[in-house]
């Protein structure tokens, strides 16, 4: 009733439920009772998370039921009460980090802020039919400045390959390919 007969609609209001915040910061409580360290032992009983034992993965020695009936009812129970799926993790799942913990920088983007000033600067770019050449400028050691220019050829008609020759001609006279 409350999706009025839409099944867009019944769809649309629960993946918006199991995308929420609220079930991204929980879910690792589900993986423990499911997959994890809460499905079986004493951390299964003190989260009471125990199932019907039949259902429990190797509880059931199939070679020694010889007892048809008992066989038979062994069978029935388990096809009554399904099966726990095999614990995966004996430790604690981890939370998924919030939106918010999220949008914080990660390192990468921490060390690349702090020693940004020691990245090349892009001076100038030019575009020629044959060629693209971009000028850069980079700290270097001892407080100089490093100058630098990428020519970025494209590779010859008859060529197979995709990427251009790249080539750093250093104010030095230097060519590195």
């Amino acid at each position: 009733p409350w999706a009025n007969g839409s099944a867009e609609t019944f769809i649309t209001k629960h993946r918006a439920a199991l995308e929420s915040e609220y079930i991204s910061m929980n879910l690792h409580h589900w993986i423990d009772l499911i997959f994890g360290f809460k499905s079986t032992g004493l951390d299964a009983l003190a989260a009471d998370n125990l199932f019907f034992h039949l259902t429990y993965e190797g509880s059931v020695k199939w070679n020694e039921l010889t007892d048809p009936m008992q066989r038979q009812s062994t069978l029935m129970q388990i096809s009554d009460f399904g099966q726990t799926p095999p614990q995966l993790f004996k430790n604690p799942h981890p939370q998924r980090l919030s939106l918010q913990q999220l949008s914080k920088p990660t390192a990468r983007e921490l060390v690349l802020n702090t020693f940004s000033s020691l990245l090349p600067q892009k001076l100038g770019h030019n575009n020629t039919p044959n060629q693209a050449i971009t000028t850069y400028r980079r700290p270097a050691l001892g407080g100089s400045t490093l100058s630098l220019v990428h020519i970025a050829t494209p590779p010859p008609k008859s060529s197979k390959a995709t990427n251009g020759n790249v080539i750093f001609v250093f104010r030095d006279g230097t060519i590195a390919q």
